[in-house]
């Protein structure tokens, strides 16, 4: 799963490899201009404005900052333990809680 989703029509995601391999592509890009016309997409989108920047910026910074992150947290919380709990059941399908959560067409090898 984690290769089909990393493959498209027989090119890798960029995105997808880890740094020691990016940084052999970038080389042989740079020593092999046909290799270079190979990427998909050919060139980059323009880069958005300076003011849309600016305006995203903002918006990240009051939504994703620690008092707006701490005050969300804080609702959540509250309205969580406002809640009637629910029947627990026997047991969880194990097999099927690893399924959910080992993703492997949502790895990536390098974080931001």
């Amino acid at each position: 799963r984690a290769w089909q989703s990393a493959v498209d029509d027989g090119h890798i995601d960029f995105g997808r490899l880890d740094e020691p391999a990016q940084e052999s592509v970038i080389a042989r890009v740079r020593r092999d201009k046909a290799a270079g016309r190979a990427l998909r997409p050919a060139s980059l989108a323009p880069l958005p404005s300076p003011t849309l920047i600016e305006t995203n910026a903002d918006i990240i910074r009051a939504r994703y900052a620690l008092p707006g992150y701490g005050e969300r947290l804080a609702r959540l919380y509250a309205r969580l333990v406002s809640e009637r709990p629910s029947e627990v059941a026997d047991s969880a399908d194990g097999a099927k809680l690893l399924d959910l959560f080992l993703a492997p067409e949502r790895l990536t090898l390098l974080r931001t």
